[in-house]
């Protein structure tokens, strides 16, 4: 009995990080298009990586104010951008 309930487990879970994958793609793919038609468009506003000039400025000011930890935290609360983009963004900034 309990192996039948740890191999429904691990069905399900798989099931569950295939379906997870599937969305993942779908996502990624949909970024893709939505940039492209901002190009296409000239609306460049809505970029999947845009970062309006208001939060370009206030990560400045909390970079210069000697808080770069703080500026990579908000811009990934702000974006969802994963920890490494946002370091590599607020560092060029």
């Amino acid at each position: 009995m309990a192996y039948l309930l740890i191999s429904m487990l691990t069905v399900l879970l798989l099931a569950l990080y295939l379906r997870q994958q599937t969305l993942q793609q779908q996502v990624y793919r949909l970024k893709e298009r939505l940039d492209s038609l901002a190009d296409v468009t000239g609306h460049v506003e809505y970029k999947s990586d845009y970062i309006s000039e208001k939060l370009q400025n206030e990560l400045k000011r909390l970079k210069k104010s000697g808080q770069p930890v703080q500026a990579v935290k908000h811009l990934r609360e702000q974006t969802g951008m994963n920890l490494v983009q946002a370091k590599q963004f607020v560092d060029k900034l």
